[in-house]
């Protein structure tokens, strides 16, 4: 599979809200946190990628956006991928 011309790779760091669960004997306490996550994009600009990852993580913070290489070319296996158990 390959993208049409205008795509472009970018690489983006957010993070969304969480709860750590620290547990000490039968006491269990639970501590908001900030989860940091990293994910790769292939978007036409970086509005769209603000876009996409917003559509998925509702909650997140966006701290940044980079593109990433020149104009090169992306190309993807034409097999969709799956997590495991599905």
């Amino acid at each position: 599979m390959k993208f049409k011309s205008e795509a472009k790779f970018w690489d983006v760091r957010f993070s969304i809200p969480s709860i750590h669960r620290y547990k000490s004997g039968d006491t269990v306490t639970e501590y908001p946190i900030k989860k940091n996550i990293h994910v790769m994009v292939a978007a036409e600009s970086a509005g769209k990628v603000n876009e996409l990852i917003l559509k998925e993580y509702p909650d997140a913070t966006i701290h940044q956006i980079n593109h990433r290489g020149g104009d090169c070319g992306i190309i993807v296996q034409e097999e969709p991928l799956a997590f495991e158990g599905q």
